[in-house]
């Protein structure tokens, strides 16, 4: 971990020990973001590919934009960027895909938290599970949403908890027979025991058509020895009420 201080600004760094060779590019990321590097994604927060060292490195700036925020985040809650790294590491261990963490970084100013990065390896997946909601009829959806059921059950049965799992947050391709799947934005998560209506009310944001939504509860209930006809109500309860 490395800090420098200033008169009125703190920088904290900290890089995976795999890829401390990369630590100055790291080090001075806070002051090339906005000027370098491919914008991939850009609203509130920001996400850009970045080409160093041979690798490609994904980096997403978390901007604080109120000072009830800026004080929580400095006093109450680690940073964004700081459980995207930790969470990642969690994910990997227990044998979760997800883009795999080199490092986050903190912007502090007069004692409070004004922005900060996390920066990971680019997945191995370029497809979201967008594509399926937004076009119910591509192909591959049957296997797609059978195999992302079981993902789910294998992701629940670990005590994982995605807070916000939306299309936009999964990624996935095809790996040998089936398909795998690579978590992403995984800043807002919980580590606990995942119970049956805890899991459908997970999937409930999915935004698919009613039969693929009974399609993977069925197989959620059925990977995780759930009852499935009391799975299918409650997926197609809560998917109706997040609409």
């Amino acid at each position: 971990m490395l800090l420098v201080k200033n008169d009125f600004s703190m920088k904290k760094v900290v890089i995976h020990p795999d890829y401390e060779f990369c630590s100055d590019f790291i080090d001075c990321l806070p002051d090339i973001f906005h000027t370098e590097g491919k914008t991939i994604f850009k609203a509130r927060n920001e996400l850009k590919i970045f080409e160093q060292l041979g690798l490609a490195l994904v980096v997403k700036s978390f901007k604080i934009t109120h000072f009830i925020n800026k004080v929580a985040y400095s006093t109450l809650r680690s940073s964004k960027a700081e459980r995207a790294y930790r969470h990642a590491l969690i994910l990997i261990e227990k044998g979760i895909s997800t883009p795999t963490p080199v490092a986050y970084i903190e912007i502090r100013k007069y004692g409070l938290l004004f922005n900060s990065y996390f920066v990971s390896l680019k997945s191995r997946f370029h497809r979201e599970f967008r594509e399926i909601s937004d076009s119910p009829d591509l192909p591959d959806a049957y296997p797609v949403l059978i195999d992302f059921a079981r993902f789910t059950a294998d992701l629940h049965r670990k005590n994982i908890f995605h807070n916000d799992y939306t299309p936009g947050n999964i990624l996935l391709g095809k790996i040998g027979g089936g398909y795998d799947f690579d978590l992403v934005d995984i800043n807002r998560m919980k580590f606990c025991q995942v119970t049956m209506k805890m899991g459908c009310w997970n999937l409930r944001n999915l935004y698919i058509a009613e039969d693929q939504y009974i399609l993977i509860a069925r197989q959620y209930a059925q990977s995780r020895g759930f009852d499935p006809d009391h799975c299918e109500k409650l997926v197609l309860k809560y998917a109706a009420h997040s609409r």
